[in-house]
């Protein structure tokens, strides 16, 4: 609307017909004003915030003359923007013990067509990247390459996951028929990814359960096997046995729960997108335009700093209109949903615990009265085949009973009851 040149609004507008989408940032506060510059540095502060790498196609001019003929950094200008890359951007929201966050950049030097003077002593070309440009103080390489790298295989779950598991998750939180705040343009990213999250994370679940169930069941058969190499039957193939379901017992467990990208963390990452995704929803549809990325615990934000930016990406739009918030909905969908899903499921972890609590306990006490029935069959002078059976047997009860709480508390049972 100030442009003066009318060629240059052309150009502008020439330009923002082929941008794929637009965004545009919050309004302005009475005490920020409505000047040019101040809707600059709003519109520095956003990109800041929301970008994971700010490439800085810049001279490297800092200070400047301004309009009222001062020397300064130009506000909203790229020095500005750069600045408060090292700086970070404070949030409202933010704990108020924690340092804003840095944004990752980088310095491709270019040269502005009006002749200015410029800070560099060796003569740079166009198109060099300026060394200096990762500040190791604040934001490491290998930090943003971590975030990246996290979305990368998130995006690559979200395209191979099957429409119907996408469709059913997000059917699961809007319902089969979907309320019109559901429809407004800045829910359409949040719920897309929710639901590809949801769906993921659903996926690694069942994939977590039977890996846990598989190892425990692989690993109780390779014992059993040694003990019984070890006792009644020396024959190879029993010590065969033992390795082989030992050493596919340790594949499956690198696989699932260590390694370079374990699906266990990706469950775990995944559920919490979707969590911190589904909250959001929700929000916007209460008419709270705040980002969830800014309310993680200050504890938590190393941990799951790829989800927050991930969640900060998404959030892109203002105050939902007043006349689409939809409280009853928010009330229904989500605070009645939560209640009714813990009041189903506690009653089911509790007598999963009480029933794998038994069993274990049965077993370790049957394991130790074969050890005790060993002890006295030994000194009954019992014969060998004998003793071996009651060591076989006394073993794996002990064994199995040590399996069956570890089950119990890698599915995280107890937790889930006393939580839920």
């Amino acid at each position: 609307q100030d442009f003066g040149n009318p060629l240059s609004l052309e150009a502008f507008r020439a330009i923002h017909a082929r941008a794929s989408q637009t965004i545009v940032v919050p309004p302005l506060s009475n005490a920020e004003g409505s000047s040019r510059d101040q809707g600059y540095v709003r519109l520095g502060q956003y990109l800041v915030q929301h970008a994971q790498i700010v490439i800085a196609i810049w001279n490297g001019v800092v200070e400047q003359t301004l309009a009222d003929g001062t020397v300064g950094i130009l506000p909203g200008g790229t020095a500005d923007v750069v600045r408060l890359c090292r700086t970070g951007v404070a949030s409202e929201a933010a704990d108020i013990v924690s340092l804003p966050e840095v944004t990752h950049f980088a310095h491709l030097y270019a040269r502005r067509k009006k002749p200015q003077k410029e800070p560099h002593r060796v003569p740079l070309t166009t198109g060099d990247w300026v060394d200096g440009q990762i500040d190791a103080q604040t934001f490491t390489a290998g930090q943003i390459r971590a975030v990246l790298s996290a979305m990368d295989k998130f995006n690559e779950a979200c395209v191979q996951m099957p429409q119907e598991a996408s469709s059913q998750s997000r059917e699961w939180l809007t319902g089969k028929s979907p309320p019109a705040v559901c429809w407004a343009p800045c829910m359409s990213p949040l719920l897309s990814a929710f639901a590809c999250a949801d769906a993921a994370s659903v996926k690694r679940s069942y994939q977590r359960a039977y890996a846990i169930k598989a190892i425990s069941l692989v690993t109780a058969l390779s014992v059993i096997a040694q003990q019984i190499y070890s006792g009644p039957d020396m024959r190879w193939e029993w010590l065969l046995a033992h390795i082989g379901l030992a050493l596919l017992a340790f594949w499956a467990y690198r696989y699932f729960f260590r390694g370079y990208s374990p699906r266990e963390m990706q469950y775990l990452d995944w559920r919490a997108l979707a969590e911190g995704l589904r909250i959001q929803v929700f929000w916007h549809a209460s008419g709270v335009d705040n980002s969830v990325a800014d309310y993680y615990q200050l504890t938590d934000r190393s941990d799951i700093n790829w989800i927050r930016h991930a969640i900060r990406n998404l959030h892109q739009c203002s105050r939902i209109d007043h006349e689409a918030i939809d409280l009853q909905w928010v009330q229904d969908a989500w605070v009645g949903d939560q209640a009714r899903w813990f009041e189903k499921k506690w009653p089911v972890y509790q007598r999963l615990v009480q029933r794998l609590g038994a069993l274990s306990k049965a077993l370790l006490v049957s394991g130790m009265l074969l050890t005790l029935a060993t002890l006295a069959a030994h000194l009954g002078n019992a014969t060998f085949d004998t003793l071996n059976y009651l060591v076989l047997t006394s073993g794996v009860s002990l064994l199995c009973s040590a399996i069956v709480k570890t089950y119990t508390h890698q599915m995280g049972f107890e937790e889930h009851y006393q939580r839920y």
